[in-house]
């Protein structure tokens, strides 16, 4: 059998260049995590310890179409365990205090759902992802006790 085929490989389609505009994001001070979606919109969160622990998410133009925030000086959002899916939705990983570990989702500003992790003060989370089925997948492990 004799099989006659290009000499360079398949090339994908070139992806056109996004120039987002500069955006001020003053109130979340400490940003420091970026997440991306299908859409071009791009999630910028804030870790422990700011005002307001928010999580702005912005669409290719510079516009904000969520923003993300309790209030709460303890809360972690949009740390290095985020992820959105493909209808936008961001998933989160959250400490309301030292003693409960949380993953969350939120679409269009308003909490979606919320699950408590069952390990206590000794988890954390290392890893997660959305499936190629549009599920959102964790990994949560118990830290160990020094004695």
């Amino acid at each position: 059998m004799l099989v006659l085929g290009p000499a360079t490989p398949a090339q994908a389609d070139p992806i056109p260049p996004t120039d987002y505009p500069p955006v001020a994001i003053s109130d979340i001070p400490r940003a420091r995590h970026i997440v991306t979606d299908v859409y071009g919109n791009v999630t910028v969160g804030c870790p422990i310890g700011t005002a307001t622990n928010a999580a702005k998410t912005f669409d290719p133009s510079g516009s904000v179409v969520q923003t993300i925030a309790t209030g709460s000086t303890w809360r972690e959002f949009c740390d290095w365990d985020s992820v959105v899916g493909v209808d936008g939705t961001v998933f989160l990983y959250a400490e309301p205090n030292s003693y409960t570990h949380q993953v969350q989702a939120w679409r269009n500003g308003s909490m979606v759902w919320e699950y408590t992790i069952p390990c206590g003060s000794n988890t954390s989370l290392v890893a997660t992802a959305i499936g190629t089925d549009g599920n959102f997948y964790f990994v949560a492990k118990a830290r160990s006790r020094k004695m």
